[in-house]
Parts: C-alpha cells; structure tokens; sequence
C-alpha cells in the first residue's frame, strides 16, 4: 500500500511535461481571465508557450527532497494506521477476556466447576498470547518505519 502510494505521487510528477503538450486557451469571461484546455467560447484565443519547464530543469536536490518529504509523509500515515490497529486489538483482546472472565464468574463450586474455571484460564492465556504477539508484530513495523523516516531524515 505504501508503494502505490510513493508510485502514484512519483507518475504524477513525471507526468506533468506530458500535460503540457496539448493546446491552450486564453479566455475572457465575465471580465475574469481563464485558461483551459478546450476553446471556452467564440472569444477563446489559442496560447503558444515560448517554453515548457520539464522534470530536466528541476534541481536533482530539490527532486531528491521532494521524493523524500513525500515517502516521510506516506511513513507517518502507515505508522497512524498500524498505531491504530494496536489500539484495536488491545480493545478486542479487553472485550475477550471480559466475555471469559463473566463465563468463569458462573462456575459452579464443586470439582467439575474448578475444572471448567482453569480450562476458561488457560482460554485468557492464549487470547493474551494471541494479541500480545499481533501487537508485538505491528510494534516492531512501527520500528521499522520509524528507522526508514530516520534515514530519510540524516540524508538530507
């Protein structure tokens, strides 16, 4: 998700001389002067430019940032979201063990009750270990990202 959004930013970019290609018109409406790509009227005047900036006349350094400000803002966006999932599982996991916790509330007081309650307490050890582990795993992308946003950040 993260590469699509890096390649959309980068085609977009490079695309820009290629918008420049087709006509232009310079129209007059309403007092107010607007240019379009289609003629906007019997009053539309077609414009010529002398000369069209392309990604050749853009410093490679000023690319270089403006590639890296981009990836650090998609970086910040992803690590957001994995933060936001955290919250949720910490949420899910909180609701599961809740459910449990009212289930071995209601365990009778007899040796078949003592059973069930330590058969629901080893339920809420592995619902803890479940999510434990999916949020260790976001933890350690959030690292990750976090490391990326630092690299991108000492080379510039």
């Amino acid at each position: 998700m993260l590469k699509l959004h890096y390649r959309l930013t980068l085609a977009a970019i490079c695309s820009i001389p290629l918008l420049a290609h087709g006509q232009i018109y310079k129209c007059q409406e309403g007092g107010k002067t607007t240019f379009s790509d289609k003629p906007c009227g019997a009053s539309a005047q077609t414009v010529t430019l002398s000369k069209i900036t392309t990604m050749d006349g853009i410093d490679q350094s000023k690319l270089d940032s403006m590639k890296a400000t981009s990836k650090r803002g998609l970086l910040e966006s992803e690590i957001k979201r994995i933060e936001d999932k955290i919250t949720s599982y910490s949420k899910s996991m909180e609701q599961e063990l809740s459910r449990l916790r009212i289930k071995k509330l209601r365990a009778n007081n007899n040796l078949a009750g003592a059973t069930w309650q330590e058969s629901i307490s080893t339920e809420m050890q592995s619902v803890t270990e479940k999510y434990k582990l999916k949020i260790d795993l976001k933890r350690d992308e959030i690292k990750r990202l976090n490391s990326e946003i630092g690299y991108l950040n000492s080379n510039q």
